[in-house]
């Protein structure tokens, strides 16, 4: 990415994007998936901790 662009006048600065390339969008596949699969096993973690708070509050012990 180029940082940043100034027209003649001085008067604006932004950033231009660049095209990704086939590294960048398989860059972008693997950390989408990395972090889908950390959030799937944040909410099944989540999940079996509220099934033991369940079945601990209702006296009941499943094994």
């Amino acid at each position: 990415m180029r940082e940043h662009h100034t027209d003649p006048k001085g008067r604006k600065t932004f950033r231009i994007p660049e095209k990704p390339n086939a590294d960048d969008i398989i860059r972008q596949h693997a950390e989408m998936r990395e972090k889908a699969l950390k959030d799937e096993v944040s909410m099944l973690a989540a999940a079996e901790r509220k099934g033991m708070e369940i079945r601990s509050s209702s006296g009941d012990i499943i094994l």
